[in-house]
């Protein structure tokens, strides 16, 4: 039932664009893991709007990969009956070659994120299956993701602590993934923290709130598997207790003590702030392409007030810092 639904939407817009002699068509690619999306709006000298999904593939590779998959997306669109769940039809489906052809004559512009394989891949596209390209953009969204990625990786306090704390061989994140014992203890100091703050009316970890952006958007800070690490003051009673073990080697509480020394405040303060602007730059560029793009009055509003979130995310960021800072006895 889903199938056939979707197949006659298919063919009503087929047909549209069958009839259009003249249209401009913008062709929208999203890769997430190893699957490629690629969707089109199409609008004819009447201004009449038709939007679809060309298809969705798996995609795993560079520029070459991502223009080959596209192509094959846009062959998939126009194969009638591709994917029928039963019938002759039901693998190859029936290829209306002329109307892609007519499709892809008609494209003027395309639209990737940022990374350079993928502009690569539109440029690959307008030399061959879209030759009247006049327009290759970037989805400002993703852009600004890579612009954070690259500042996140220029600054050494930033690289020192993912060092620490994340990626590097001798690591938090490694030692609480590869020793059972010493992640159960990050655990319960984690519950432990959170029961205590309930009790005393606060959020459990304010001051770096923003890590969970950090690892939604920009995957600077931490990963899925790991996410305990954002229970810092948590993670700060596990290293403490490991510090003092008399269980364990003197190396690995040399490793505590030394992972202790590198969590200072201002190295925190400076973590907490930057994933948390990085999400502030991101919503400040989406609300501005959904709503003020032709508002030059709704533009400069919104720009004052992601200047006034920045500052006072700040000023809220160092006094819940300061607060927890004084109820912990950190240094």
């Amino acid at each position: 039932m889903w199938w056939c639904l979707a197949e006659s939407a298919r063919e009503e817009c087929r047909d549209w664009l069958r009839g259009q002699a003249n249209m401009d068509v913008g062709i929208m690619t999203d890769a997430r893991g190893h699957c490629l999306l690629v969707r089109f709006r199409a609008c004819n000298d009447r201004l009449e709007l038709r939007s679809g999904c060309l298809g969705v593939v798996e995609s795993v590779g560079g520029a070459e990969e991502l223009a080959s998959s596209t192509q094959k997306c846009v062959k998939q669109y126009f194969t009638r009956g591709i994917g029928a769940l039963s019938g002759s039809s039901r693998q190859l489906g029936v290829w209306d070659e002329q109307l892609q052809a007519h499709f892809c004559e008609q494209v003027t512009s395309q639209t990737a994120d940022g990374a350079p394989y993928a502009q690569a891949a539109c440029r690959k596209l307008a030399a061959g299956i879209f030759p009247r390209t006049v327009a290759i953009t970037r989805d400002r969204s993703h852009a600004i993701v890579g612009a954070m990625k690259n500042t996140a990786s220029a600054d050494e306090l930033l690289v020192r602590f993912k060092e620490e704390f994340i990626s590097g061989k001798d690591s938090f994140a490694k030692e609480a993934t590869h020793c059972a014992e010493f992640k159960q203890k990050v655990e319960h100091a984690c519950a432990a923290q959170q029961e205590v703050a309930k009790a005393a009316g606060l959020s459990s970890i304010p001051v770096l709130a923003g890590l969970r952006y950090g690892k939604a958007r920009f995957q600077t800070q931490v990963d899925p598997e790991r996410r305990f690490l954002l229970q810092l003051l948590g993670m700060k009673k596990a290293l403490e207790h490991r510090a003092i073990d008399t269980k364990v080697t003197p190396a690995k509480r040399q490793w505590a003590r030394s992972k202790l020394q590198a969590l200072s405040f201002d190295v925190v303060a400076v973590v907490a702030a930057f994933c948390d602007g990085s999400e502030h730059c991101l919503d400040f560029v989406r609300q501005v392409e959904a709503e003020s793009r032709h508002d030059p009055a709704l533009f400069a509003l919104q720009i004052h007030e992601f200047l006034e979130k920045l500052l006072l995310g700040f000023a809220w960021q160092m006094s819940h810092m300061l607060l927890f800072c004084v109820r912990s006895r950190w240094d």
